[in-house]
């Protein structure tokens, strides 16, 4: 049994407001309503498909959007942690304002992945790691126990201070290099990297 599908929007397009994210939720879930599947997948399942069509199509994702996206209540926010997902439901005071700006810019992410989405996430994965190896926390860069910054303060039990304080000890400003990433991993940098998605 086949079907035409037609998506319609007034998100733009390429301007940061999770248009490729409102598509693919779309697109999920049509096609399970359609064939009559829709109470047979559970919301979190849906979301770990989505995530592999991305990976498939070249992005890196954490789903976030798409999460919110298929949990959100009204007049909430959710508090996401990911791996294992779980949210935390948080009301929103009557007096809450959410401001969502167009900057006009547009930034198509499959064609920018490997300089600005891909790139960002390899660069926030090589910071941790680097925090880990600086802080004695871990021996050996491939032995990456922690992968996102607010496990790894949880970890050290501290606050926010005290990670930026960290941050600034071990984090340097200027711009890093292969070689100067391969000097304080102490290793080469591709062995590291290879097993943050989509690299």
């Amino acid at each position: 049994i086949g079907y035409q599908m037609l998506i319609s929007s007034t998100i733009p397009l390429d301007s940061g407001l999770s248009s490729d994210s409102a598509f693919n939720v779309s697109s999920t879930i049509v096609p399970l309503s359609v064939y009559g599947l829709r109470e047979k997948y559970t919301r979190t399942e849906m979301i770990k498909e989505m995530l592999l069509e991305d990976k498939g199509a070249g992005i890196s994702s954490d789903g976030m959007n798409k999460i919110v996206s298929l949990f959100a209540q009204k007049n909430t926010v959710k508090n996401i942690d990911l791996n294992p997902i779980k949210l935390t439901t948080v009301p929103l005071p009557s007096c809450a304002t959410f401001v969502i700006a167009n900057s006009l810019t547009p930034i198509p992410k499959l064609l920018t992945a490997g300089t600005r989405q891909n790139k960002r996430i390899v660069e926030c994965r090589l910071a941790i790691i680097l925090l880990e190896l600086k802080h004695g926390f871990i021996t050996d860069p491939h032995d990456k126990k922690i992968i996102n910054y607010s496990d790894f303060q949880g970890a050290l039990g501290t606050s926010s201070e005290g990670m930026l304080a960290l941050v600034q000890k071990y984090i340097k400003r200027e711009p890093n290099t292969t070689e100067t990433l391969t000097s304080a991993l102490g290793c080469p940098l591709v062995d590291v990297v290879k097993d943050i998605p989509n690299y």
